[in-house]
């Protein structure tokens, strides 16, 4: 369901890319026990309301989006992107064929030998999590930037960033999930 009430004004907040999380919450805080349904003369539609809001203005993309006045997302990955999407599929890709090999054998010895090649794709794993953690860096410094020119900023600009946030954070909880899953094979070799 799209907000019809602008979640800035709604919170109290000036429409700007960044936002005090502290203010946010002090004013989520006290609307929340103006209008909680469980409260005297809460609002069950506004406590609603004030819920979505919150969570888009917490979400640096969707924050972007609406700043943008635009709410359709393109599939289309960010230049600055592309070499680190490349990277990120075949580091994937690779400890998702070894994660199933391994599974898929009943041979310890199989399995015993496979732990080695198992350890170098977390390797790669997290190598490729350090650039995504520099690329997200320079993501914050960029949004900085347009904060500081706010508002004097093209829609497409907060739309480019918003899609860069989006994949940072898709390929980030894809590389801690194949982490995880070669960390619960080797447990003993994790770092």
């Amino acid at each position: 369901m799209p907000m019809l009430i602008d979640p800035f004004a709604l919170l109290g907040l000036p429409r700007r890319p960044m936002i005090d999380q502290d203010l946010l919450k002090k004013n989520l805080r006290s609307l929340v026990l103006q209008c909680h349904p469980d409260h005297r003369t809460g609002d069950t539609k506004m406590f609603e309301e004030i819920q979505e809001a919150s969570n888009l203005l917490r979400s640096t993309p969707a924050r972007l989006r609406n700043l943008a006045g635009e709410i359709r997302i393109t599939k289309s990955i960010p230049r600055a992107a592309q070499e680190l999407f490349e990277s990120t599929n075949k580091a994937l890709e690779n400890a998702a064929n070894l994660t199933n090999k391994y599974h898929g054998s009943t041979l310890a010895l199989l399995k015993a030998l496979l732990i080695k090649e198992l350890l170098l794709a977390r390797r790669k794993l997290i190598n490729v999590q350090e650039s995504l953690h520099h690329w997200h860096r320079s993501l914050e410094e960029e949004l900085n930037a347009i904060d500081l020119r706010w508002p004097n900023v093209r829609s497409e600009e907060l739309m480019l960033l918003s899609q860069s946030f989006l994949f940072a954070q898709r390929w980030d909880d894809q590389l801690r999930e194949a982490v995880l899953k070669i960390n619960l094979i080797s447990p003993k070799n994790s770092s």
